[in-house]
């Protein structure tokens, strides 16, 4: 299936138009997202196609976020640009996704749906936050 272009700066402006909404498992609308869901929401915001996914526990399992995304996203090499989806590993497996962003005093920030923030929110993204990176991805018909 086709998807319009959109640019990088377009997928910053998307993600952020979600901050302060609730973090909620599974969630997809105003009232409460997670990580996936925002991903799911920013892309469908923007016209992109992407295949959601239903029922997925808390805890990951079996590779199946990973799979996923290179399933449906672009895999790329090197550092982290705007507009990159970061896939995070916190314990064994790749379990959380965040968006790439310009950070307002240089450098870069990241916007993700954060279970411990209770929101979406948005904050430096700093050498600690950075070890936890496995790969990053474009969503599908973003021009880099």
């Amino acid at each position: 299936m086709n998807t319009p272009a959109v640019s990088a700066q377009d997928v910053c402006a998307a993600a952020r138009t979600w901050l302060r909404v609730p973090w909620r498992h599974q969630g997809r609308n105003a009232a409460g997202v997670d990580c996936l869901g925002l991903l799911v929401r920013v892309a469908l915001d923007l016209g992109l196609a992407v295949q959601d996914r239903a029922g997925y526990g808390r805890q990951p399992g079996g590779g199946a976020l990973l799979a996923e995304l290179r399933r449906q996203c672009t895999e790329r090499a090197g550092p982290p640009q705007p507009g990159m989806v970061a896939l995070m590993r916190f314990k064994r497996e790749p379990q959380h996704v965040a968006f790439v962003v310009p950070y307002a005093l240089g450098g870069l920030a990241i916007v993700h749906a954060l279970c411990t923030a209770g929101c979406v929110t948005e904050h430096r993204l700093d050498d600690a936050w950075r070890r936890h990176i496995v790969t990053l991805f474009d969503l599908p018909g973003v021009e880099r």
